[in-house]
């Protein structure tokens, strides 16, 4: 049949989304320094061991937002004509999904605080204080994601690229208010947090009751077979997002368990700078996701493949554009930014951002699978390996070895899971590994190489320069990513041949 799937769109909602993350990311990295200075390494510990639940939301949350937003991108592809009924059962089951967490918080969450996590010269309730106002902002961020869902269905990404002006603003305002604050406290930092999450979700829902007033009004009753259809796909989603969110909690926990909360900083600070490069992996699914389910469900199977196969591509070379200079300067770019820098915290920002390579190489697997409403075995086997890093973490701390070996460890894991990816895609969806690896490994690990050995070599005769080490190489690596992007579009507009895809 006649392709369904709109490049232009992909790449304008990309460059959108895109805008969105540097705006966000310039405000979220001045706020980790101002944060670092004021509360000091212990209260910077706590806010990432304790208020880290609040970063559970975007592992929880992305998942789940995109359980919700296949659900209304598969009814577009159809039509739309039950855009409503779908987002009053996502709104009810989402509702109970926030009560059922902030128990789970408020029973588990005090416990481990009051009873396993060593608190240094914190005061116990000003961990307990903080605790609360975590809790309160996942619960608004949990029921923000059924009108994120909508706007990500009709790929509405500018508000997202304005919102972000927002929500970077209100970052200022929050580090201005640390450092005009004669005594800041861990307290007062997660309280601003909780304001901020109420005010984004408030906009997300205006808009969508503005945008689309019809759709995002509530639906009575409920459709109850709908909302369990929904719940089990949604329910096979968030167990493999409370694996990722176990294991980097977990490894929160293990680190406090095992180091203290000086290593927790520097953890938390790594894990700010590797956010980056899971954000924009997840940016470049947003933006490709609506056109993936819709091809698929139009039937559109080569315009499918095409899109899980090149997502992939673009993702690796945007997000290697970010990686790779902060690897290569990475002491050197945490003094920059932070003054005084946490041991090891260059070391595990490494290979945090390795990590986030990794994965972005198969960014568009949950997408191509989803769309498809077969799950069941793939997520199941996501969430066993995804928990296995954390054990590998676990044991090689018990051995005695560094963090550091414990999040190599966790790293080759997540060598394993881009290997089963790749297999659910040729078993999942039809698209033979052979094609993926050619399609989508050879071009990469091509850019890998090239981009790395350029971007050293570069770098080689200014170890003594650090700042125009870092900008020679940052200009040397976008030039080589520029170059990539660049070939690789105009292999994929010559090339005919279409990628072998089993739709029986």
């Amino acid at each position: 049949m006649e392709g369904v799937v709109d490049s232009r769109r992909v790449a304008s909602n990309t460059l959108a989304l895109y805008a969105r993350l540097v705006v966000t990311l310039a405000a979220q990295l001045w706020l980790a320094r101002v944060t670092l200075q004021a509360l000091g390494v212990d209260g910077y510990g706590l806010w990432s061991a304790v208020g880290a639940i609040v970063a559970l939301v975007a592992f929880l949350g992305q998942p789940m937002e995109s359980s919700v937003q296949r659900f209304l991108t598969f009814d577009l592809g159809k039509g739309g004509v039950n855009q409503r009924r779908v987002f009053s059962a996502a709104y009810t089951l989402y509702f109970i999904i926030t009560i059922a967490v902030v128990l789970l918080l408020e029973t588990g969450g005090l416990w481990w605080l009051n009873n396993v996590m060593r608190l240094g010269n914190q005061p116990v309730a000003v961990a307990n204080w903080t605790l609360q106002m975590a809790i309160g902002a996942t619960a608004v961020s949990l029921m923000r994601l059924p009108f994120d869902s909508v706007i990500l269905a009709r790929e509405r990404m500018g508000f997202y690229a304005k919102a972000a002006l927002v929500e970077a603003a209100l970052m200022v305002l929050i580090g201005v208010g640390l450092i005009a604050t004669p005594e800041p406290s861990v307290a007062l930092y997660a309280t601003m947090i909780l304001v901020l999450r109420l005010i984004m979700d408030s906009l997300s829902a205006f808009y969508c009751r503005k945008k689309f007033p019809e759709d995002t009004r509530f639906l009575s009753p409920i459709d109850t077979s709908l909302m369990k259809e929904m719940a089990r796909f949604c329910g096979l989603t968030i167990m493999t997002a409370l694996a990722i969110a176990a294991t980097t909690q977990g490894l929160n926990i293990l680190i406090n368990a095992y180091f203290g909360l000086e290593l927790n900083a520097a953890y938390g600070l790594a894990m700010q700078v590797g956010s980056v490069t899971l954000a924009l992996a997840m940016n470049l699914q947003k933006a490709s996701s609506p056109q993936i389910v819709k091809s698929w469900a139009a039937g559109d199977r080569e315009g499918f493949a095409k899109l899980v196969t090149g997502s992939a591509c673009w993702a690796f070379a945007l997000v290697l554009a970010v990686a790779l200079p902060l690897i290569i300067n990475a002491q050197y770019v945490l003094t920059l930014w932070l003054g005084k820098v946490p041991s090891w915290t260059g070391e595990l920002m490494a290979l945090m951002l390795i990590q986030g390579l990794i994965f972005c190489s198969v960014v568009s697997t949950d997408a191509a699978i989803g769309a498809t409403g077969k799950q069941r075995s793939y997520q199941l086997w996501m969430s066993g390996l995804t928990l296995g890093g954390l054990a590998a973490a676990w044991v090689v701390m018990a051995l005695g070895c560094s963090v550091v070996m414990a999040l190599v460890a966790k790293v080759l894991v997540e060598v394993l899971i881009w290997v089963a990816r790749v297999a659910f895609l040729h078993r999942q969806v039809g698209i033979k590994a052979a094609n993926y690896l050619r399609e989508t490994l050879v071009p990469i690990f091509s850019l890998w190489i090239i981009a790395f050995l350029l971007v050293t070599l570069s770098g080689y005769w200014l170890d003594e320069k650090p700042l125009p080490r870092l900008v020679v190489t940052t200009a040397v690596c976008w030039g080589v990513i520029a170059w990539f992007m660049r070939t690789y579009s105009r292999s994929r507009l010559r090339s005919a041949r279409r990628l072998p895809v089993d739709v029986s």
